[in-house]
Order: C-alpha cells, then structure tokens, then sequence
C-alpha cells in the first residue's frame, strides 16, 4: 500500500508544464536545472526532451510507413510524458500501455492521462522485466540506469517487424571505467578514448542482438543516436529465419583489416556491432514528415544523422586527433578536411555524436596519405 500522505506530497510538487507540443503534470524544477540530480520516486529529466522528440518523429514515420495507428508500450512511464506526447502530437497511436513499478508515477500518469482525454491512454503498475501479456508495434525501453534487466522482454514483447527502442544511461560501464561490469551486464569489453560512446552504442546493439537470437529472433538497427550521457538505439525485430544473413555483424575491434580511426587500447574491445546503425530511408522518410513541435536541436541532430547515415563505416574521427596523429603544425578546418576527402572521391560528413567529429568511406592509410601529402 502506498501512503497517502507521500502521495499527496508528490501532487503538491506538479505543475502545469509543455515539453514540445504537450501540456502536462510535471515536477517542479529550479530554472536552468539539466537533470534529476538524484532518483526520484517521480521520476522526470528534462535533459532527454531530446530523446522524446525524436522518438515523436520515429513514431510517426514507423505509423506512416506500417499504414495503420501503432500500439504501443511504455515500460518505464514515470510521469508518461513520452506517451502522452505521442498522443497530443502524432495521430500516430491506437493504443498506448504506460507501466511503472511506483505507485505514485502511476497516479501522476493516469492524472495525465485523463487530462489528454483520449482514452487511448491505459495506466498499469507493472515490473518491466514481465512480459504484460501482449505484444506491441513499439515497445519503449528507458529505464533509470542500465537496460540490461528489460532487453529480454522488450525483445519478447515487440510484435513481429515492430521496433523495440531502448536508451542506456549506464555510461560509466557502456563507455568508462567500469569494463569488468560492462562484461558481466553486456558480455562485452568497452571502447575507450574519445570513441568510447560510439563504442557504448555498438556494445548495447551486440548485447539486443545476441538476446534476439537465443529468443530465436533478430533485430537490425534503423536508427540509433548518441547525446551527452546516453545512447538509444531504435531495431527492428524479425524471426530469426528472415533477412539475408545468417549471422549478424559482431565483432571485436580491431580486427584483422581494420581501416577505422586508431583505437587508443591495449585490450581489443567488444563483441560490438560493426554493421550499419542507421536504416537510411527510414531517417529520411522521419527527416520528411517532421511534427512541428520538435525543438531546434532534434531538427539539426536528424539533419546529422541523415547525412552520416550513407557512411556504414564504424567510428568517426576527431580533427584534434587527426593532427595530433600526423603532427600537423595546426588543426585543418572542416571544410579543408571535407574539400581533400571529397576531392578524392571518399564520403565525408559531420557526426551528430561530437561537434568537431566527421565520418569519413576513407580508410586510414588514404587519409593519412592525404593530408601529409597536402
């Protein structure tokens, strides 16, 4: 049983609050505040509008493209602003299941739900680590921390050619200090330096996949982005018996032939994904048809991701680490890097991972060869 008197704590801290083009119930919080700062029993940050605005975007293009309303299911809904933003700003949902384990996000949910009106909005406390008894076109992990405990049943859980979107905060271990726990809870040894949270990325997509295949399914990333202290990948989830290959692409790095930017580590890191993280007409196709409530920022950061999409190498270079390598007298700009790149006949684009950061089809040798040349 839950106290009413902490209840009704928790519906003195809410006020009336938009996040793109949604009004809700949200948390209180200091002007210019970025994040939880501590776990909350209602929990909100802020620091991910970004994340939910693309996810508005995705959303609405996977409806589009599946010709029908989606069902969806939000594991981890706190206060349920990813779902209700879905029903406000898309015409994309038929049905949306938002869970959550504490008594009091589910009170501040359903308060919400009821103010959006819809009654497309079920309310449901629920542990995400079982299965709710249904499968859904679009399953939502995004949990306080690790995803580890959730990616078996958000694999069950995502109907056949559904996308399952998971977002990892764990980073510390994804991409840090941490690689002994990053071997228990991912199975995997971390990248580190500067590529070390692309690494995270390619690691969490190695952990989905390998879930996938001892359920007897497979997934294949179409979009996966990179944000300050987080990842989130965006798969789609097949049996295991469709797609042209049988094995998906992980590995460790580097590996024999590796032509990517120098990986500053004596322990080779992985298993990671080495294909292709992004489905390039399924971000153009979200680029098209974009909600016109989504922020400055996840406009620029789908342009990135669009743009790197054709480049399928793994990893993104550094200007600073390029000339400290090769012992330029100073930094090339970017448009000198993308001038003698592109001149040679190599694509080149900006990253949306790191502002100076850039991904170049050029292997290593070529590019060294380039600009020591130049």
């Amino acid at each position: 049983m839950v106290d009413p008197t902490a209840l009704s704590t928790q519906m003195s801290g809410l006020a009336l609050a938009r996040e793109g083009g949604t009004t809700l119930l949200l948390p209180e919080f200091e002007p210019g505040q970025k994040g939880p700062a501590r776990r909350r029993v209602l929990f909100y940050n802020p620091a991910m509008a970004l994340s939910r605005d693309l996810t508005v975007a995705l959303v609405k293009e996977e409806s589009r493209q599946q010709g029908r309303r989606l069902r969806v299911w939000d594991a981890h809904a706190a206060t349920g602003v990813r779902g209700l933003r879905l029903l406000y700003e898309t015409q994309a949902i038929d049905r949306l299941l938002a869970t959550d384990t504490q008594p009091a996000a589910c009170l501040v949910a359903r308060e919400n739900a009821q103010r959006e009106g819809s009654g497309r909005m079920e309310v449901r406390e629920h542990d995400a680590r079982i299965p709710p008894g249904e499968r859904f076109d679009w399953v939502d992990i995004d949990p306080f921390g690790t995803p580890a405990p959730y990616l078996s049943t958000g694999i069950e859980t995502t109907e056949e050619g559904g996308i399952l979107a998971v977002t990892a905060t764990d980073m510390a271990v994804l991409a840090g200090p941490e690689t002994r726990t990053c071997e228990t809870r991912y199975g995997a040894w971390p990248v580190r330096g500067y590529l070390a949270r692309e690494g995270a990325l390619r690691v969490l997509l190695a952990a989905l996949s390998r879930e996938a295949r001892a359920l007897g399914r497979r997934v294949q990333p179409v979009l996966s982005f990179i944000s300050g202290y987080f990842v989130r990948v965006h798969v789609r989830v097949t049996s295991a018996s469709r797609g042209p290959e049988s094995e998906d692409p992980i590995g460790m790095v580097p590996y024999p032939g590796y032509e990517g930017p120098p990986l500053h580590q004596l322990h080779p890191a992985g298993p990671l994904w080495l294909g292709p993280i992004q489905d390039p007409g399924f971000v153009a196709g979200a680029r098209r048809s974009l909600p016109t409530s989504l922020s400055p920022k996840a406009v620029q950061t789908l342009d990135l991701i669009q743009a790197e999409s054709a480049i399928e190498r793994p990893f993104y270079h550094e200007t600073g680490v390029l000339s400290k390598r090769l012992h330029l007298a100073s930094p090339p700009s970017l448009d000198t890097i993308f001038a003698v790149l592109r001149g040679a006949g190599y694509l080149t684009e900006r990253t949306h991972a790191a502002p100076s950061g850039w991904r170049t089809s050029a292997p290593l040798g070529a590019l060294e060869s380039l600009f020591r040349s130049g």
